[in-house]
């Protein structure tokens, strides 16, 4: 359900943002209009001129914009920013740091990141709350247009960087089973208490928490586990019918919920 679900604006969310959400207890929804909105995240969605002026309209009336790498150059050029082309290795893995810095204060720790560009920026209210450790390259750009936030977030997390879960996952079936088994292998790694895909998931999912709790979009309810990171034994999430007419909110428990641990 969450690697189908359509965004109109711009196509399907990473796995890994949209579970960031979920997991935060922050509701999701894919309607068409910008109308009532706090918070939008976008890739490719502006790549119109009509697009890009509603989002641009939508940030100086006091919106949170998050622009993902890979956004159009058109939609950045929008709100001051220019995203160079950087040639990086094969296989490049960087390490994108959080030093607590604003407008995150206090959010430290480390995640790795399969992709980036060489950002620049023009004008005031801007912040860099995170950069890579090998170069001095910002790895998230803030910086407020009008009434509202815009964030570049100049990098590629994935669970995995051997792993595309968005493009893996698609191509799942019967006659699959090595992708299969080596998804099943990566979720226990999610679960599995100290590891550095849980460690860094976790980082990344309070990253994207606390910049949708500056836009005014706290979480519903979230799942503490006993190392403090949040696991969806206990979650719930926003779902609306294809024709728009109904919405309707799912709660549920995780079969997986830990003995002492109740819903």
């Amino acid at each position: 359900l969450f690697l189908s679900s359509g965004n109109p604006w711009d196509g399907d969310l990473p796995v890994e943002l949209h579970d960031s959400l979920l997991w935060s207890g922050t509701l999701v929804d894919y309607g068409p209009s910008l109308a009532g909105r706090k918070l939008v995240f976008c890739r490719a969605g502006g790549a119109t001129a009509e697009r890009r002026k509603a989002l641009k309209e939508f940030v100086g009336q006091g919106g949170t914009l998050v622009l993902l790498l890979g956004a159009p150059a058109e939609l950045l050029a929008e709100f001051g920013i220019t995203a160079e082309a950087e040639k990086l290795p094969k296989g490049f893995v960087g390490e994108v740091t959080l030093g607590g810095l604003a407008p995150l204060q206090g959010l430290k720790g480390a995640f790795a990141s399969t992709g980036r560009t060489r950002p620049r920026t023009s004008g005031e209210g801007l912040t860099t709350p995170a950069k890579y450790t090998d170069k001095d390259v910002p790895a998230i750009v803030q910086k407020t247009d009008g009434k509202g936030q815009v964030w570049y977030l100049n990098f590629q997390y994935a669970y995995d960087s051997t792993l595309d879960m968005r493009n893996e996952a698609t191509s799942i079936n019967e006659s699959n089973e090595a992708i299969r088994a080596k998804v099943v292998d990566l979720l226990k790694d999610r679960y599995a208490m100290g590891g550095r895909i849980r460690r860094e998931a976790e980082v990344f999912r309070r990253t994207i928490a606390a910049i949708a709790e500056r836009a005014g979009v706290p979480g519903a309810c979230q799942t503490l586990d006993s190392d403090g990171s949040a696991i969806p034994y206990v979650d719930a999430q926003l779902l609306e019918t294809a024709d728009h007419s109904q919405q309707y909110l799912v709660a549920y428990a995780d079969h997986r919920l830990p003995a002492g641990m109740s819903a």
